[in-house]
């Protein structure tokens, strides 16, 4: 099994962005269900901003990994 750094990384990079993918489908499926009904839409309205919470969140999460990742890669290879 490969454990280099940039192995590591790229697996947690398709991680992250087969969540953040799942959670903006889960987002805009949300969303037009809100705009056909707008019974959904007075159920769903508190949910939706939570959800776009998460989604900004796993992005700053993600780019502190690579950050991180980045700065163990430039000490590996010094």
């Amino acid at each position: 099994m490969n454990t280099s750094i940039s192995y590591i990384f790229g697996m947690l990079t398709r991680a992250v962005m087969t969540m953040l993918v799942c959670g903006g489908i889960y987002v805009l499926r949300v969303l037009v269900r809100m705009q056909t009904c707008p019974i959904s839409a007075l159920e769903l309205y508190h949910s939706v901003p939570v959800l776009a919470e998460h989604l900004l969140a796993g992005i700053l999460v993600y780019i502190l990994f690579s950050l991180l990742f980045t700065w163990l890669l430039s000490e590996e290879n010094a």
